[in-house]
């Protein structure tokens, strides 16, 4: 386990065996794209894209209930607080709190932007020194099956850790996300 202090030893912590436990091939889900961009601009702020998508077995109307309902992120031993602190859940302005001890110890604070729930939701999270603008897409794909979309752009230069890290702990942040909401359907 990454001390605390230790920036880098992160990088191989986030690519050796620190994932939530039901992959989407676990749960019978499958991982479409992971797609990441990745600029450095003038003055040294980072700005970078990453898009994941899973394809899960239940209507958009469950799967929506599943993403929405953020207490599933908690006992993992990776968030240890995802708290409602503004407004009502999932409509615009409302303001989430979540303090998270994985993949790096860090409180990110969120705004939902734009809310169209069941089918999208947009949220700006800040942490670290970084901005991160995440769009969710919950689309029906036919057969029972929902394919949830999630596009992160985030930009800025955290002064406790490297590009590559914040890089690293954004695409581990947001596939536990996706995985918890896919594994409310998971059988067996």
């Amino acid at each position: 386990m990454a001390d605390r202090g230790t920036v880098a030893s992160l990088s191989p912590l986030l690519t050796t065996g620190l994932r939530f436990p039901f992959s989407p091939v676990m749960i019978g889900c499958q991982t479409i794209r992971v797609e990441q961009v990745s600029k450095t601009w003038p003055g040294g702020l980072m700005f970078t894209k990453i898009e994941c998508s899973v394809v899960v077995k239940a209507s958009v109307d469950d799967t929506w209930r599943a993403f929405a309902d953020i207490s599933r992120l908690l006992g993992q031993e990776i968030y240890e607080e995802a708290n409602w602190v503004e407004g009502k859940p999932w409509e615009v302005g409302s303001r989430i709190r979540y303090r998270i001890t994985k993949p790096i110890p860090a409180v990110i604070d969120a705004v939902v932007t734009a809310s169209h729930r069941p089918h999208s939701v947009q949220i700006v999270n800040h942490s670290v020194g970084v901005t991160a603008d995440e769009a969710l897409f919950f689309r029906d794909i036919g057969q029972g099956q929902t394919r949830i979309s999630a596009r992160v752009e985030f930009l800025g230069k955290s002064h406790a850790l490297s590009d590559a890290d914040v890089e690293s702990a954004v695409r581990f942040l947001v596939q536990h996300a996706l995985d918890t909401a896919a594994a409310q359907f998971e059988s067996g």
